[in-house]
């Protein structure tokens, strides 16, 4: 499409005034739509590949405050659910491998836990406990129990804080509820 454009320029006191005046040649046709979207900008290189990790928690290689190997995949942070169908007098749960277990007592059991927080961090893991019979469930390295297992065949539901403060230490909190 042409344009016939006529400009006069006058000279003032070395300043300069354009007048433009002209028409467009041609029909200009209807108004069309939005045209297409120009070209992107260049996106730059692309980073490095980061380490893929090993797919743990282990609190060796576990830091909150940075991202380290796989630590914040979401199979971490989400959690894994694990199941047990029988218990052992002593059993011992460890931290870094689930965030739900499943647990049926066949025999009395005392629960402690292995792979605590390290020092500055805390985290909680819930437990769904059931004694078929009249079993008993305790908690010799927690620091503080509320509310009483119910050996009836139901459900307890066991909620427990790892906290491993400054100046206290680790502190195991247990809370359970039918």
């Amino acid at each position: 499409m042409a344009t016939e454009v006529e400009i006069n320029i006058t000279p003032i006191n070395r300043a300069v005034t354009i007048e433009v005046s002209g028409a467009v040649k041609g029909d200009p046709g209807p108004a069309g739509a939005d045209g297409p979207q120009g070209p992107q900008g260049d996106p730059g290189p692309q980073g490095p590949q980061g380490d893929p990790g090993l797919g743990d928690m282990d609190s060796s290689v576990y830091d909150p405050r940075s991202v380290v190997g796989d630590a914040f995949l979401e199979d971490n942070t989400i959690g894994v659910a694990t199941y047990s169908a029988t218990s052992t007098a002593i059993t011992t749960l460890d931290l870094s491998a689930f965030s739900s277990h499943y647990q049926i007592l066949t025999v009395n059991t005392d629960i402690q836990f292995s792979n605590t927080p390290p020092l500055n961090y805390s985290f909680v893991k819930s437990l769904k406990v059931k004694s078929l019979v009249a079993q008993t469930l305790g908690f010799s390295t927690a620091d503080k129990v509320i509310g009483e297992f119910v050996a009836d065949g139901s459900v307890n539901i066991v909620s427990i804080e790892f906290s491993n403060h400054p100046t206290v230490g680790l502190y195991i909190t247990v809370l359970i509820n039918q």
